[in-house]
């Protein structure tokens, strides 16, 4: 973060800033009178260059991991959800990526790599709520549907993992849409 700003109307009583459990800087407000509206502007510059990944190979194995997965911040990415349940199949398939002592990064890798080689990518097939057993069985879907398969799978083994949404912002050739 390069700059940032806060504004708040009504103005707070107390202002408190912290690192949450991630580590990332969190402020919080405190109004203590009462108001009809509520207004937050956050405003910031934030330079964004990502390192590159370490050598697959110098990872942790992939045991490791998992076994202290549940100690960290990570632990509430181990654990089933709606979208991403415990499924025997899915974590059978991750299985094989991960053999006894493989650096995580490189399972990882393969497993994604496996996934797109053995899925296909079909717009219409699967929908908001389409379970992670229906997308192994038909092994089509869109990305969405693949993340969960992942996601479900890593954690059936133990290992954290989440989704993030987001879009891809891209700019039309002049005069295109």
């Amino acid at each position: 973060v390069v700059r940032s700003t806060l504004a708040v109307t009504p103005a707070p009583s107390h202002v408190t800033e912290a690192a949450d459990h991630f580590g990332n800087r969190a402020t919080r407000v405190f109004i203590d009178v009462p108001h009809e509206r509520f207004e937050v502007t956050a405003e910031a510059l934030v330079e964004v260059c990502f390192p590159d990944p370490p050598p697959p190979a110098l990872t942790p194995p992939w045991e490791d991991v998992a076994a202290t997965a549940l100690c960290g911040p990570a632990a509430e990415f181990v654990f089933p959800s709606l979208l991403a349940p415990r499924v025997s199949a899915a974590t059978g398939y991750a299985a094989a990526s991960f053999p006894a002592g493989r650096p995580v990064l490189a399972g990882l890798m393969e497993l994604m790599a496996r996934i797109r080689r053995d899925f296909t990518y079909k717009p219409g097939v699967t929908g908001t709520n389409t379970q992670v057993a229906e997308v192994l069985a038909g092994r089509t879907g869109v990305c969405q549907d693949f993340a969960h398969v992942m996601i479900a799978a890593l954690r059936g083994l133990g290992l954290p993992a989440r989704y993030v949404s987001g879009y891809v912002r891209t700019r039309p050739p002049p005069g295109g849409a």
